[in-house]
């Protein structure tokens, strides 16, 4: 958040000239609102839970749901107790499952390319999580030397990709819908 306006940006943004606003994305959405799409909101910074609730009334006009995730676990707490939909992480040093009672899904992230740990995981909460979100980080996002087509080549081997609650996190998007397509 740069002077009281959240912009979409991964990384602490340089210059808010450069980037998007959340406003302004919300708008662009209006003249054609998708109502199966979900939004992931990857919080960054402390301190939005309030400004996000005043938002998602205009957010769910353009999205079905929207679900919160990688923020810190007072955040976490906190986007909780104001009933926003919030993921848990599950990693080789997460256990997602403490935060089971605070969340409505998971995702699921590796940091050491532990994906045999991530994808036991990520079946795991498939299976019972019906029909809640579990999404999965593609290895590129955290600039693994792990070719992302071979972490897509598993999930293609397991089915993963074929339950209705799996979504792929990645930098590649079209690269890998045509990678699930073929």
């Amino acid at each position: 958040m740069i002077d009281n306006t959240i912009y979409i940006s991964h990384d602490h943004p340089i210059d808010s000239n450069s980037l998007l606003s959340l406003t302004n994305f919300l708008d662009s959405l209006k003249s054609s609102p998708s109502s199966d799409q979900i939004l992931f909101a990857n919080i960054k910074e402390d301190g939005l839970a309030d400004h996000f609730l005043n938002f998602q009334r205009l957010i769910l006009q353009a999205f079905k749901d929207v679900y919160f995730f990688d923020m810190s676990v007072p955040q976490h707490l906190l986007f909780s107790q104001k009933q926003m939909k919030c993921l848990a992480r599950s990693s080789e040093y997460e256990n997602a499952s403490l935060m089971s009672s605070l969340t409505q899904g998971y995702w699921h992230d590796t940091f050491t390319n532990s994906l045999d740990v991530l994808f036991q995981d990520a079946v795991s909460h498939i299976e019972s999580s019906g029909v809640s979100p579990v999404c999965f980080v593609s290895p590129e996002l955290h600039s693994s030397s792990v070719d992302p087509t071979y972490a897509w080549e598993v999930i293609l081997k397991l089915g993963l990709f074929k339950a209705s609650n799996f979504y792929l996190c990645t930098d590649f998007p079209t690269h890998a819908y045509e990678f699930f397509a073929s």
